[in-house]
């Protein structure tokens, strides 16, 4: 079963057995998925074709999310 992606730079409070509760914080782009694996584990499924460019976050985005 897969997951959608994530759809904010950050999200959580996720629970971790080594920090406790934290944050996560994705900086890859938010609508696509750009891992060059196809892993039959990934929670978000397979790998779309050529993905073209990339439009990553700006540094400001991500700190105004935080």
């Amino acid at each position: 079963m897969t997951i959608p992606l994530q759809r904010g730079i950050v999200y959580g409070p996720i629970n971790s057995r080594r920090l406790g509760r934290s944050l996560g914080i994705n900086l890859l782009p938010l609508h696509i998925k750009i891992c060059t694996f196809n892993c039959v584990y990934c929670q978000y499924g397979w790998t779309e074709g050529n993905q073209g460019k990339q439009l990553w976050p700006e540094v400001h985005t991500v700190q105004d999310a935080v």
